[in-house]
């Protein structure tokens, strides 16, 4: 599988240096098992508040999210494919599993955003290793949790140690608050409300107070929970 991003070892088939991305894209990072669909779902819903009118219609009830908002490395890039993206409206939505470090170079140097979600690691540790079992081939052994854990400390699991992926978002948040938004998973299940217009607010749409009076924030975060807890 091809990745969309610079890498040491020679992974993605695209240019660097070619710019791809542009000021008003949204990339979503995150680690597997971390809040993933539940960030797409949060974001898609923010960022289309006021597209669908009709609420029984609106495209998170019938799509799947990673269609909505599609992986770059899984979908958007995947097997060698360098697609054209000109035809997508703004603002376009993607997701990625890759370290800041490794983003394709125009990610960093445009004006995009970059939203980054962290999850406690004892909890992303248990949802990986509860995934990894349920996906893999049933010819093989399960995978024990002492195994899992020995993994998981050394960082040998998919897209690299879990510290080393949160410590390269989080550090440009510090440097660029404009430009990379970290969250912790645990204090927006707490608020949700809260942090949709925060996020509503760093995406560039913030909610007009009419639209705040009139229950939108509280009707996303229905949606998004019904949607989630439904998938």
């Amino acid at each position: 599988m091809s990745m969309p991003y610079s890498s040491s070892s020679g992974l993605c088939p695209v240019d660097k240096n070619k710019r791809l991305a542009k000021d008003t894209d949204v990339v979503l990072a995150t680690v597997p098992k971390s809040g993933t669909t539940w960030l797409k779902d949060l974001a898609f819903a923010i960022l289309n508040h006021d597209r669908f009118a009709d609420k029984n219609r609106h495209p998170l009830l019938s799509s799947n999210p990673h269609d909505l908002v599609p992986f770059f490395e899984y979908k958007v890039y995947a097997n060698n494919h360098v697609p054209d993206l000109t035809g997508l409206s703004d603002p376009r939505i993607f997701a990625t599993h890759v370290r800041y470090g490794s983003l394709q170079e125009s990610i960093k140097k445009s004006n995009c955003r970059i939203v980054c979600i962290c999850r406690n690691p004892f909890d992303n540790f248990m949802s990986l290793w509860f995934f990894i079992n349920n996906v893999s081939s049933r010819s093989l052994p399960p995978l024990s949790m002492e195994e899992m854990f020995k993994m998981y400390c050394k960082g040998v699991v998919g897209y690299g140690p879990f510290w080393d992926h949160m410590l390269g978002y989080w550090k440009e948040s510090m440097d660029r608050p404009d430009k990379v938004l970290f969250l912790k998973y645990e204090d927006m299940k707490e608020d949700v409300t809260f942090y949709i217009k925060k996020l509503a607010k760093f995406l560039g749409c913030p909610f007009s107070v009419q639209e705040e009076i009139d229950g939108v924030v509280e009707d996303i975060a229905r949606k998004v929970n019904t949607c989630y807890s439904y998938k």
